[in-house]
């Protein structure tokens, strides 16, 4: 082989295909300061639109609002003027019964361990028997009503509030915390370190029970709005009827062979302390879903506004008269059930009373109804119930106990407060009205207290800088969108193609 000589090689001209190649490469490597160049610039802003739609993602600046300013727009109570007040009402007397069936809670207790009917308890309570019944099946409804307002809040929402409920969360744990340690404080050996911890994985234990299935209800109603969305007026019927079929025949199954379904009702084995916001008694999402469709089915024939507020008192008068004679000679768990359709058709009712109600705009209503979730945390935590729940492990500070001293007043004389004080089992029902108003005003007087000191926390700029940056940090917003729009074909899907 002959050696080639490179400096003999002939340089030939460039043809047309080299002429184009050099001019692609000129265009690519261009001049020193410009390291990307206008081609490669096209690709990543295809690359930017492909990933996040037609415009890629702003970065927002938020602006820190000075203290003054900020104190001043969180006490602005005029906002509060947007807010239907027939629904802020509900909202009030739900919060308001809770409390009242708090009250009485212990009485009930004693009154089913000793029959539960009002036959049963004359012999021991006399009259009270039937006070006692009359107060609870007032107050039942409660937790429904509370469940029917969300109905109508979120019916319309197709998106999953992270933010909201990261923000939830977070408020509910300081709460408890915070009363944790009052108990401490009063009582150092009642605490244990269990206590502390339910505080934080709350939602695994048996309360606040109702939060947990809120967030789990939460979590789930935007795919059911989606749904209602899609539905007509024949499918909505169609979806009413499978739903109160279903429930039915698991109530009527309930009834047959006893709590252990609702123990296990799906066969899994489900861990008692959180078996309450899955399966068991209308402690649970499930019951939150069922009264959503139904109300949902309300909605789309308009019978809220169809049948007029005395209407609707007449179905309430009927549901309570029947609860009521049911329970004169005979008495079962399951009447005080939120999943018995008489308890879920009495909130009903209550609301579609309010819902008719022509009541005027008002700020102060509307604000109270705000504070619902402080008025339930406040009574109900590791320091509140040791004076409103019994609690063997708290046995020893005798009549303290606020349910305890309603249970005892119900048949005999009961001595407390050192003597200055001899109640008289004849004006029970007096008593249990007198402790209701004093506890519902002395949780409403804390909550707007606490309520204020947040608003002025909060309007703390180094506070706004650390919630902008969690939210920035965690950008759970990204995650709301769940659903592709009507008029635009889902992306990254599989696309079936015809043979």
């Amino acid at each position: 082989m002959k050696k080639e000589n490179l400096n003999e090689k002939i340089i030939q001209p460039p043809s047309e295909n080299n002429l184009a190649q050099v001019k692609n490469e000129n265009l690519i490597l261009d001049k020193k300061e410009n390291h990307v160049s206008k081609p490669l610039e096209e690709v990543e802003l295809k690359q930017n639109t492909k990933t996040f739609g037609k415009n890629p993602p702003e970065v927002k600046e938020v602006q820190i609002i000075s203290f003054k300013e900020s104190l001043k727009k969180n006490f602005n109570l005029q906002r509060y003027e947007k807010m239907e007040t027939n629904i802020a009402w509900v909202k009030i007397i739900a919060i308001l019964l809770v409390v009242l069936t708090h009250t009485i809670q212990s009485s009930l207790g004693w009154a089913s361990a000793n029959g539960g009917s009002i036959m049963d308890l004359y012999k021991f309570a006399g009259n009270n028997a039937y006070a006692l019944h009359f107060f609870q099946i007032l107050s039942i409804p409660c937790v429904n009503l509370f469940v029917i307002v969300s109905c109508f809040l979120e019916n319309k929402s197709i998106k999953i509030k992270f933010y909201k409920l990261f923000k939830m969360y977070l408020l509910i744990t300081f709460i408890l915390l915070m009363f944790t340690v009052f108990k401490w404080a009063i009582w150092p050996q009642k605490i244990s370190v269990e206590e502390w911890v339910n505080d934080i994985i709350w939602f695994y234990v048996e309360d606040p029970w109702y939060f947990t299935a809120y967030f789990a209800f939460l979590l789930i109603v935007p795919f059911v709005n989606y749904m209602f969305k899609k539905l007509t007026l024949n499918g909505i019927n169609v979806a009413f009827i499978v739903v109160i079929i279903v429930f039915l025949l698991w109530k009527f199954l309930a009834i047959l062979f006893g709590t252990g379904l609702w123990d296990g009702s799906t066969g899994i084995a489900i861990p008692s302390k959180i078996k309450d916001a899955v399966t068991n008694r209308g402690y649970n999402v499930i019951n939150f879903l069922v009264i959503y469709v139904i109300v949902q089915w309300l909605i789309a024939h308009n019978f809220f506004a169809r049948c007029k507020w005395w209407g609707w008192l007449m179905i309430y008068i009927a549901t309570f008269g029947v609860q009521y004679i049911m329970v004169i000679w005979t008495y079962s768990g399951m009447l005080y059930e939120y999943s018995n359709p008489l308890v879920i058709l009495s909130a009903i009712s209550i609301f579609g009373i309010f819902y008719n109600f022509k009541l005027k705009k008002n700020v102060f209503v509307n604000y109270i109804s705000t504070l619902t979730m402080y008025i339930f945390l406040f009574h109900w935590n590791a320091l509140g119930k040791t004076f409103i729940s019994f609690n063997q492990a708290n046995a020893d500070l005798g009549n303290l106990w606020l349910s305890n001293i309603m249970q005892s007043l119900m048949y005999e004389k009961t001595i407390f407060l050192g003597g200055l004080w001899v109640g008289d089992p004849s004006q029970w029902p007096a008593y249990v009205l007198l402790v209701f108003v004093v506890l519902a005003l002395s949780l409403i007087t804390m909550s707007i207290i606490f309520d204020f000191m947040a608003r002025f926390v909060t309007a703390i700029p180094w506070w706004q800088k650390t919630v902008n940056w969690i939210k920035d940090l965690m950008n759970l917003d990204r995650f709301e969108n769940l659903f592709v729009k009507d008029d635009k074909p889902a992306e990254n899907l599989p696309v079936a193609q015809s043979k």
